[in-house]
C-alpha cells in the first residue's frame, strides 16, 4: 500500500519488519524506491535481494533496469542486462525489451540501445516510442525522425505519446517541413480530436513562430480549457507578442477560464522576451508563492527561470524551496538561471546539493556547471566535471564538448582544450569558436588566428562569435591587416549590421590599435550605437592623446540621451586631465557623485584623485580620498604619487604610515614613490632605510626604478663610490637610464674617472 502511494521510508519501515519476504515484496519496493527518484537505494535494494537468496522476475528486472537508466549507472545497467540474458533473453519480452532500450538511452549509449531494440522479436509502439524517445533526450532530433518514419513503413502505427515525443523533436529541429507533415499524420490516424496532441501542436508550433498555424489548431480544439489557453498564450509569449498575448489572457477571462499559475508565468514571459522588465515583474507580482504544494515540476521551472529573467534571484529560490517535486529539469532551471545571473559559486552548490538528494546530472546541468567553472577560473573543478563526464558517456553530446573546450581554455588548461577538440566526433564552428576564444583571451592572438585560418581550410564558415574573438585577437596582437581581411569578410556576409557586438568588436580592434580614422568611419557606418559603442569611440580618443575630441563624443553620447556608466566617466576624466579641462571635469564629477560612484566604484575615485593630483588640486584629492569607505594600495599610491609630484615629501612619508596602520601592504609602485619622495627631498638615509625595508620586510625585490631612485639619491650626494657598488650589485644588467643617472651625478661631481666608465658601460649596451 505504501509503496503504492509512493511513501518510500514508510514502506522500507513495513518491508524491514516483514519475517517472509518473496520476489514481489521485493519488486514492489524496488519500484517504489525508483519512482520516489531513490535510484541508488533501488539498486542496492536489489542487490540484497539476490543475496537472500532471491531470484529476481521479470518485473524485478524491469524495476532495476529503470532506476540504473534513471541514476545513468550503466556498469549496474550493462550487469543486470546480462543476468536477464542468461534467464531467457530479452528479445521475446516487450516489456523489458523496451526497458533496456530506454536503459541505454537514458545513459547516453544510443548505440547499445539500438542493438537491444534491433534484436526484439516484436517491435511494437511501445518500444518504437521508447527508442525515439532516447534520441529526442540526448538531442539526436535526426534519427528521432528517422525511427518515426521507420516504424510506419514497419507497419506499426504510432499513438498519441509517440506524437507527442516528435512534435517535441520538430519543433527543437525548428523545421516547419517536419511539422506540417507530422500534423497531416496526425489528422489522417484520426487523432485530430486527442485534446493532448491538440495542446501540443499549438505549442510545437509555437516554439517554431508558426503563429498563425498555432491559432488554428487552437480553433479546432474541441474543448478550450486552461491547457488549452495556455499553449496558445505561451506560443505569443515566447516570442514577444504582448498584444496577441493579452488579447488571449483577456478572451480566456471572458470564456470563463480562470488563469492559472502557468497563465501568469506565460504572460510576464511575454513582456520578458521584449525586455519590459517592469511588466513582467508586475503580473509576477499577482502569483501567490506560499503555496505551491500542488505545482507540477514543469510548471515551478518555468516560474523559476520568469523571476530569474527579471533578476529576482531571491524568489526564483523560494519557490524551488516550496515545489513538491523537483526533477532534473527543475534542478537544471535553478543552476541555469544562478550562472546567467552572475551567481556561479551558489551554481556549483546547487550542483552538489543536487546530487546529494539523488537527482544525477544530465548534459544542461554539465553545460551550465562548466560555464560557471570557467567564469570562476576553477581548472581543478572543471576537470572533476570532465571526469564525471566521461564516466557517464555524455562526452559525444556537441554541446557537453563545446563548452568542456571553452571551461578549459578559459581556466588557461589550453593543452586540456585542445584535447578534447581533438577528440570531438564533429567540428562545428561552435566547438572551432569555443577553442579560439580561448586562446584569444589568454592573450595568444596568433594561436587563436592560426585556427580561424585551420577552420575556414576545413570548409567551416565563422559565424558572428566566431569573428568576435577573431576581432579580439587582431585586437591584442595590433593584427590591423588581418582586422581588415576579417572587415572585409564580415561587410560581404553583410553581419555587421545584424550584430552590434560585432561592430563594437571590429571598432575595438581599430581603437587599440590607434587607427582612429577608421575607428570613426565604423562607428558612423554602424545603424545602432549602444553604450558599449560610445565608450569604445571615448576610450580611443582618450588614450591616443585626443583629449578635445573624447571630450566632444561625450557630449554627443548625452544628446542621443545615452547614460554613461563608470568606463564612460572615467575615460572622460583622463581626457579632462590630459587636456586641462577643468570646468568639465567638475562637471564629470557631479555625475559621478550624483551616480553613487564614489561609495561604490574603486576605479573611478582612483582616477578622480589622479586627475585633480595632475591638476595639482591636492585638497580636492585629499577630500575624495577620505569619503572612499574601501582604500587599496592602487588608490594609497594614486594619492600619494600626487603628494610627491608637487614636492610634499612630508605628507608622502605620512601616509605611507597611516597606509600601513591600516593594514594594506605596500607594493613595487610604492617605493618607487617613497624613494622617488626622499630624492626631492635630499634624504639619503631615510631611502637607505626604504630600500632596506623593502625587500626584507615585505619580500620586494628592487626592479630598475628604485636602484634608478638609489643611484640619483647618492649621485646627488657624492658618494659616487656606493653609487656605483649598487650598479655592480643589480641582478641584471642596468638600463640606460640608470648609466645616465651615474653620468649626469659625476658630471655634476666632476669626476671624469666615474664619468668614463659609465659612458663606456653605456656605449657597450647600446651597441
Amino acid at each position: 500500500m505504501y509503496a503504492k502511494f509512493g511513501l518510500p521510508i514508510m514502506a522500507q519501515e513495513v518491508f524491514d519488519k516483514l519475517v517472509h519476504r518473496d520476489v514481489v515484496i521485493w519488486t514492489a519496493l524496488i519500484a517504489c524506491l525508483t519512482e520516489a527518484e531513490y535510484a541508488e537505494k533501488a539498486i542496492k535494494c536489489f542487490e540484497r535481494m539476490q543475496l537472500e537468496g532471491i531470484s529476481p522476475d521479470f518485473k524485478a528486472f524491469t524495476s532495476v533496469l529503470r532506476a540504473c537508466g534513471k541514476s545513468r549507472d550503466i556498469i549496474k545497467g550493462h550487469e543486470v542486462h546480462v543476468k536477464v540474458c542468461e534467464v531467457g533473453g530479452s528479445e521475446g519480452n516487450v516489456f523489458i525489451g523496451s526497458t533496456l532500450v530506454d536503459m541505454y538511452a537514458k545513459c547516453g549509449t544510443l548505440t547499445y540501445a539500438h542493438e537491444v531494440f534491433d534484436k526484439l522479436m516484436v517491435r511494437n509502439d511501445v518500444s518504437w516510442t521508447t527508442l525515439i524517445k532516447g534520441y529526442i533526450e540526448v538531442g539526436f532530433f535526426e534519427d528521432a525522425m528517422n525511427c518515426f518514419e521507420q516504424m510506419q513503413l514497419e507497419g506499426v502505427c504510432p499513438d498519441s505519446v509517440t506524437f507527442i515525443c516528435i512534435l517535441n523533436s520538430c519543433s527543437s529541429m525548428f523545421s516547419e517541413q517536419k511539422c506540417l507533415q507530422v500534423h497531416a499524420e496526425i489528422g489522417r490516424l484520426q487523432f485530430r480530436n486527442d485534446h493532448r496532441l491538440g495542446c501540443a501542436l499549438v505549442e510545437m508550433y509555437g516554439r517554431i513562430g508558426a503563429l498563425q498555424k498555432a491559432h488554428e489548431v487552437f480553433e479546432y480544439i474541441l474543448v478550450k480549457d486552461v491547457d488549452a489557453w495556455n499553449a496558445l498564450i505561451a506560443a505569443y509569449g515566447t516570442h514577444g507578442c504582448v498584444d496577441d498575448t493579452v488579447r488571449c489572457f483577456k478572451e480566456m477571462e471572458a470564456e470563463g477560464i480562470s488563469p492559472n499559475l502557468a497563465t501568469y508565468v506565460s504572460l510576464s514571459k511575454a513582456y520578458i522576451a521584449t525586455e519590459d522588465i517592469n511588466k513582467a515583474t508586475e503580473v509576477l507580482a499577482e502569483i501567490q508563492v506560499e503555496d505551491l504544494s500542488e505545482v507540477d515540476a514543469i510548471t515551478g521551472s518555468s516560474l523559476i527561470d520568469a523571476y530569474a529573467k527579471c533578476g529576482l534571484m531571491e524568489k526564483a529560490t523560494k519557490v524551488f524551496d516550496k515545489l513538491p517535486s523537483r526533477n532534473i529539469v527543475t534542478w537544471n532551471t535553478l543552476i541555469t538561471a544562478c550562472v546567467e545571473n552572475g551567481c556561479n559559486k551558489e551554481a556549483l552548490c546547487y550542483f552538489d546539493q543536487m546530487q546529494c538528494e539523488g537527482v544525477f546530472p544530465d548534459a544542461v546541468t554539465f553545460i551550465c556547471c562548466l560555464k560557471a567553472c570557467g567564469n570562476l577560473v576553477l581548472p581543478n573543478r572543471v576537470n572533476e566535471l570532465y571526469s564525471q563526464i566521461k564516466r557517464l558517456g555524455l562526452l559525444d553530446r556537441d554541446q557537453v564538448g563545446n563548452t568542456l573546450v571553452l571551461a578549459f581554455a578559459r581556466c588557461g588548461l589550453l593543452n586540456m582544450a585542445w584535447s578534447v577538440f581533438s577528440n570531438l566526433l564533429y567540428h562545428s564552428e561552435v566547438s572551432w569558436t569555443a577553442l579560439i576564444a580561448g586562446y584569444a583571451e589568454h592573450g595568444l592572438g596568433e594561436e587563436a588566428l592560426g585556427f580561424l585560418e585551420q577552420m575556414q581550410q576545413d570548409g567551416i564558415y565563422p559565424d558572428v562569435f566566431t569573428f568576435i574573438h577573431s576581432l579580439k585577437a587582431c585586437s591584442d596582437i595590433g593584427a590591423v591587416d588581418k582586422a581588415e581581411e576579417l572587415f572585409a569578410e564580415i561587410e560581404r556576409q553583410g553581419l555587421l549590421e545584424e550584430s552590434l557586438i560585432l561592430g563594437n568588436s571590429l571598432l575595438d580592434v581599430y581603437a587599440k590599435c590607434g587607427s582612429l580614422r577608421k575607428a570613426q568611419e565604423v562607428f558612423d557606418n554602424l545603424k545602432a550605437h549602444d553604450l558599449v559603442t560610445w565608450n569604445t569611440l571615448i576610450a580611443a580618443y582618450a588614450e591616443n592623446g585626443c583629449g578635445k575630441d573624447a571630450v566632444k563624443c561625450y557630449e554627443q553620447m548625452l544628446v542621443h540621451g545615452v547614460t554613461p556608466d563608470a568606463i564612460t566617466l572615467v575615460c572622460v576624466l583622463k581626457a579632462c586631465g590630459n587636456i586641462g579641462a577643468r570646468r568639465m571635469g567638475y562637471a564629470i564629477q557631479g555625475e559621478i557623485e550624483k551616480l553613487g560612484l564614489v561609495q561604490r566604484d574603486h576605479f573611478v575615485c582612483s582616477t578622480l584623485v589622479d586627475i585633480y593630483a595632475k591638476w595639482g588640486l591636492l585638497e580636492e584629492a585629499q577630500v575624495i580620498f577620505d569619503v572612499l569607505p574601501f582604500r587599496d594600495v592602487v588608490i594609497w599610491n594614486t594619492l600619494m604619487s600626487a603628494y610627491g609630484q608637487y614636492g610634499r615629501s612630508g605628507i608622502v612619508f605620512g601616509s605611507f604610515n597611516k597606509m600601513l596602520g591600516d593594514g594594506i601592504k605596500p607594493d613595487p609602485v610604492t617605493f618607487v614613490i617613497v624613494l622617488s619622495a626622499c630624492r626631492r627631498a635630499g634624504l639619503l638615509l631615510k631611502s637607505q632605510t626604504y630600500f632596506e625595508v623593502m625587500s626584507k620586510g615585505f619580500g620586494i625585490y628592487p626592479m630598475p626604478d628604485h636602484h634608478n631612485c638609489m643611484v640619483n639619491l647618492l649621485g646627488h650626494a657624492g658618494d659616487l663610490d656606493m653609487a656605483i657598488t649598487i650598479i655592480r650589485k643589480m641582478p641584471y644588467h642596468p638600463s640606460l637610464k640608470v648609466w645616465h643617472t651615474f653620468l649626469k651625478a659625476c658630471r655634476n661631481c666632476g669626476s671624469m674617472e666615474f664619468g668614463r666608465l659609465a659612458f663606456q658601460d653605456a656605449l657597450h649596451l647600446m651597441l
